[in-house]
Order: C-alpha cells, then structure tokens, then sequence
C-alpha cells in the first residue's frame, strides 16, 4: 500500500502489525512515513517517538544491527536530531559498508535533514547496486518527493534503469 501511495490504509495496516509483536521496529518505522506523508506532524512525532524505541532496545541487546541503525537513522531525521543521527550514519557504515538497505535508509533520511550532497552520495551508491524491486520502490517512495524534480536524482534512476534493462 506504501509503494501505492495509499498512506492511510497502510497506516491502518502497519499499526496492526506492530501491535502484533512489541519487537517489530519495521512496521513502527513505515507508519512514520505514513503519517509524514500526510502531513500529520503529531501523529508523526510520537510514532517515530514509539518506533526509536523499539530501535533502542533492539540496538542495546545487538549494538551491531544494521537494519535497525538504518531505520532508526531516518526516525532520528524525524525527530530533529540531526547530529546522532550523523553518527549513527557513520556507527552504521562502518559495521555493514555493503548493506544496500542501509544505504537506502541513509538516503531517505539525508534527504529529510537537507543534507542534499550526503543524500545523493549515499543514492549514488545505493542506486549502482540496487535490483529491480528496490528501483520499483524509490520511484514511488514519498521518502524522495522532496529531491524528485532534482536531475541528479533523475539521471541517477536513468542509469539504474540502464543498468538492469528496464524499461525508462
């Protein structure tokens, strides 16, 4: 429903799921953008409040988990904290360079912080590794609304269509 657009239903979706399991930072995470997508900055900030902390308690048992640095680095993007989440680029980088999600999550969250240089840095490396299915989801992901209109971000979908034989 994300990759639809369809932010409300799949915000009505993601709060099932992570009501389902105390763990799950995943779901937590996706109804942040669900809500940002809909400009709801209250809901927004207490969802990404929730979902940190699922992230902190993973990140405390496993210092090491590069999905939950990666989604928890956007969530610190959403609550204003520009500096860890720097760090937490860095931290997350230095423990799985090749982690194509990551790199992603670093994008998104870059772009949310204005930090456009950074943001594109990090595209050009993800979208040079990434697969058909994770190309599917950048061209639709609200994520990436503020940079679409950008060449860069164009040129870079160009070449990654290129790469993998799809179709522009």
């Amino acid at each position: 429903l994300m990759g639809l657009r369809r932010f409300n239903e799949a915000a009505v979706h993601c709060e099932k799921a992570l009501s389902a399991l105390e763990s799950d930072f995943v779901a937590a995470s996706f109804v942040v953008q669900c809500y940002q997508a809909n400009a709801d900055t209250v809901r927004t900030r207490e969802a990404a409040r929730r979902a940190l902390t699922r992230i902190e308690k993973v990140i405390s048992v496993q210092p090491d988990h590069s999905r939950a640095i990666g989604f928890g680095v956007g969530l610190l993007a959403t609550l204003g904290e520009k500096e860890r989440a720097r760090e937490w680029v860095l931290r997350g980088q230095l423990l799985d360079p090749r982690n194509v999600i990551m790199l992603y999550n670093f994008s998104c969250a870059m772009v949310q912080l204005r930090d456009l240089e950074t943001a594109f840095e990090l595209l050009r490396d993800f979208t040079s590794r990434m697969d058909a299915g994770l190309m599917r989801w950048l061209e639709s992901d609200s994520d990436f609304d503020p940079i679409r209109d950008d060449p860069r971000f164009g040129a870079m979908l160009q070449e990654a269509k290129q790469r993998l034989g799809v179709e522009a």
